[in-house]
């Protein structure tokens, strides 16, 4: 289980909140309060176990957290968006915490997908790294 704290700080996450975790954590607290039919009579609430994966994700790279926008999905997962190096990046985060990231490059013909990854495998860690990594 991954615990995040706003301004305390937990197991890889920064003491301070000038990346915007707190904005983040908020955004997906409110997410979980959303109710089964919340998008016009459909639409799954997001699962503990997507929110668990999401926090996952803030504490791989707490960093990019003033980056995200986050949406429900309607299977009951939850969506990270973000753009990086001219592209545009999408991880989604199913119902059962599996983590898929998606890439478009902004004006270009670029195209990534990854599998379904568990949020603490090394390879979703490694994939994540490479498209959120800084480039010299």
């Amino acid at each position: 289980m991954v615990t995040l704290i706003h301004t305390v700080g937990t197991t890889g996450m920064e003491q301070t909140d000038h990346f915007g975790i707190s904005h983040c954590l908020d955004r997906i607290a409110a997410l979980r309060s959303l109710r089964d039919g919340w998008h016009d009579g459909a639409g799954a609430a997001p699962t503990a176990a997507a929110a668990e994966a999401a926090l996952s994700l803030l504490a791989l790279k707490p960093r990019m957290a003033g980056s995200y926008r986050i949406f429900p999905t309607d299977l009951g997962g939850l969506l990270f968006e973000f753009g990086r190096h001219d592209w545009d990046y999408a991880v989604e985060i199913g119902p059962d915490g599996l983590l898929s990231v998606y890439g478009v490059e902004s004006g270009g013909a670029g195209e990534m997908a990854t599998g379904a990854l568990a949020a603490d495998s090394p390879e979703f860690a490694g994939e994540f790294g490479r498209v959120t990594a800084d480039r010299g």
